[in-house]
């Protein structure tokens, strides 16, 4: 899968974490869905801040929660990938 987003000639990839039969990675901007069987992404959604290659999401009660390089938090629902 392509993790660039469109115009990105470079992005940070944090670590994946596993989420059933789904893989979640965070970009420069984003949080990424991927179908760990096939490797393609299902779903993108924008995390609301900046997160390096060192960001680790974590993922508790069907939620996943990404931190910003700013110390803040963005929560979504892994299912639907909401705020």
């Amino acid at each position: 899968a392509d993790l660039k987003a469109t115009g990105e000639s470079f992005t940070a990839v944090g670590d994946p974490i596993i989420v059933g039969d789904r893989l979640f990675v965070t970009t420069s901007t984003d949080l990424v869905k991927i179908d760990r069987a096939t490797g393609e992404i299902v779903a993108r959604v924008k995390t609301f801040g900046h997160v390096s290659y060192f960001s680790r999401p974590v993922y508790a009660r069907g939620v996943v929660i990404v931190p910003s390089d700013d110390g803040s938090l963005a929560a979504f629902t892994a299912d639907t990938r909401r705020p």
